[in-house]
């Protein structure tokens, strides 16, 4: 990580650098210290867990990881909060390394992934913020693209590889004839938050081609909208219970 920082610094050289260390007993009541020593910053850099081991099975690697990405992370953006930055312009990215598998790569460094999706809902969470999560090898070139590097809508992740740039998309897939669904006729199926959401429109998949028998849970009383819901589905052939 400090490589990569002093690396990063080299391609910021024309910008006012300010560089927070974290080590492992760091806390938020730390982070939030520190953070206020430094002045009004516009983009924050947040170097999560890379350089680490590529054993899958290494307990206290994982552990580790955890506290240097996920929670650091977690106490970087209740830190952000506390210091009112919640309705102001910035810039943030969130980097890790080779936790995504591009091209002929057969080997990975998923221990920082966890950070991604949380960083995600933080991005839809905070317009104001522009949130990305880069992911690098370790070439120089991937290093410089990171400074160019501006957020996305919601936090999307972007892979730097080689001097190219990926981004996930959404692919259409052929479905071979003889494919056995792996949905029952009048099957039971138990579904969290059925009534909204993804959750509902897999509801209605199951009701009107299935007629399933549908157990579905949710945290609050059944509501008129849930009531609505609850109709609906029993009207395209579907057993309910909430």
């Amino acid at each position: 990580s400090s490589n990569l920082k002093d690396k990063l610094s080299k391609y910021c050289s024309g910008s006012r650098i300010q560089s927070l260390c974290i080590d492992e007993d760091f806390d938020e009541q730390t982070m939030l210290e520190k953070l206020r020593t430094f002045d009004n910053f516009d983009a924050i850099y947040y170097i999560a867990g890379t350089g680490f081991s590529r054993h899958l099975d290494d307990c206290d690697y994982l552990k580790l990881s955890q506290n240097y990405s996920l929670k650091q992370v977690f106490n970087l953006f209740k830190c952000l909060i506390t210091m009112k930055f919640s309705d102001k312009k910035l810039t943030v990215k969130v980097i890790t390394d080779d936790v995504y598998m591009v091209g002929q790569v057969k080997e990975t460094s998923p221990y920082a992934s966890s950070v991604i999706g949380f960083v995600k809902s933080v991005a839809k969470e905070f317009p104001l913020w522009e949130i990305s999560c880069i992911d690098i090898d370790d070439s120089d070139e991937a290093i410089r693209q990171i400074t160019y590097e501006t957020g996305c809508a919601m936090g999307e992740e972007v892979v730097l590889r080689d001097s190219k740039r990926y981004k996930r998309v959404l692919a259409p897939i052929r479905i071979e004839k003889g494919f056995i669904p792996v949905y029952r006729q009048n099957g039971v199926y138990v579904i969290v938050g059925g009534f909204s959401g993804i959750g509902f429109e897999l509801s209605k998949h199951l009701a009107q081609k299935y007629k399933a028998k549908l157990v579905i849970i949710g945290r609050s009383p059944l509501t008129d909208d849930k009531k609505k819901a609850y109709d609906l589905l029993t009207n395209l052939g579907g057993e309910v219970l909430y």
